[in-house]
């Protein structure tokens, strides 16, 4: 009598009103968490304990394909129009990605859709409850023979507490520019790290 789509509609359908929580049965069979939230989306209850424990959890299509063509299209209206704006980093001989800090300010689809996504800053509130907030747009460009990435080598964050939503607009590998992470590498875990020179 079992038929396996109907049982997981049925999971959905559960999910979605809220009767029971079925993350953790989209919860997919990586080394970090990952759910691919074209299925259920997941609660802030699970996400925020896959956080604690693991610094990260991985949203698979989160956003729909109509608001990522959004994005993409506001993206490029924020870098064409705001040129002056534009800052590229070159430091320990790589980085040169070139940014705009505060893009909410230059694009309503993207303060309402992103800086402002309710799911998104409910989780960063149980961090801090005080939360100062900016979205920043980044694009790399590949040039042979150049070496470019986000930040400069192994880059350091705030070591108190900060909370991050990162949303690629194209597609990413272990191959092609993906987001590498220390884990256990927070002040929790190792303290203040010593400084890589005299001036950091």
């Amino acid at each position: 009598c079992h038929n396996i789509h109907d049982e997981i509609n049925i999971i959905k359908w559960l999910h979605n009103n809220n009767i029971i929580d079925s993350t953790l049965c989209n919860l997919k069979d990586n080394e970090l968490p990952t759910f691919d939230c074209n299925i259920i989306k997941p609660s802030l209850y699970i996400t925020r304990l896959l956080l604690n424990e693991y610094g990260i959890c991985i949203l698979e299509n989160y956003f729909n394909e109509k608001i990522i063509k959004n994005f993409i299209n506001e993206f490029d209206i924020v870098f064409n129009n705001n040129k002056q704006h534009i800052e590229i980093l070159n430091k320990e001989n790589c980085s040169n990605d070139e940014r705009i800090f505060n893009a909410e300010k230059f694009s309503r689809y993207i303060k309402n859709n992103f800086t402002d996504n309710i799911f998104f800053n409910k989780i960063a509130s149980t961090y801090k409850t005080s939360m100062n907030k900016k979205t920043l747009l980044n694009k790399i460009v590949y040039e042979e023979g150049k070496i470019k990435n986000s930040g400069a080598g192994w880059h350091r964050d705030n070591h108190d507490c900060q909370f991050k939503t990162i949303l690629y607009l194209t597609d990413v590998t272990e191959k092609n520019g993906n987001f590498q992470f220390l884990t256990n590498s927070s002040k929790k875990h190792i303290g203040y790290p010593k400084p890589r020179n005299p001036n950091y």
